[in-house]
């Protein structure tokens, strides 16, 4: 693992046309695998700082990330505030129900009340079961920012 953050932090610092490309899948990574490290790197890659984001759905992705970033290190209203600027439309649909899924989470975690919590709750599993995700479970759900 230590060989791959060298091999992709070289690449990223390289001179390349498009390092987003390099990290581009891993954005989709860090938030199955709810590896809030990774998820800083993406934020703080070159590759992002630059603004070389080619397609809609990569900084649609990327605010989900900082969304999810901001939930775990404690500061709800920078998460709302990133909230606002979520897009649907830009997700691509290879990705729209997976980034759906993570909206959900977003949701659920961000909301004030139990009946509220329970209603996202709700629908989010009614959407699993849906897609058949198995990967996405109730305890995903409630541990994702444990």
């Amino acid at each position: 693992m230590l060989r791959f953050w060298r091999v992709l932090q070289k690449k990223c610092k390289a001179e390349l046309s498009n390092k987003m490309d390099y990290i581009f899948e891993l954005i989709t990574t860090a938030l199955l695998l709810r590896d809030f490290e990774l998820m800083s790197f993406v934020v703080n890659s070159e590759a992002y700082a630059e603004g070389k984001l080619y397609q809609e759905a990569h900084l649609q992705q990327l605010i989900v990330v900082k969304t999810m970033l901001h939930i775990k290190r404690g500061a709800p209203i920078k998460a709302k505030k990133n909230l606002l600027h979520i897009n649907k439309k830009g997700w691509g649909r290879s990705y729209f129900d997976i980034y759906d899924l993570f909206l959900r989470v977003i949701n659920y975690e961000m909301a004030s009340d139990s009946a509220n919590k329970k209603k996202i709750m709700h629908d989010y599993l009614k959407k699993v079961k849906q897609l058949n995700y198995s990967f996405f479970n109730k305890k995903y759900l409630l541990d994702y920012f444990k």
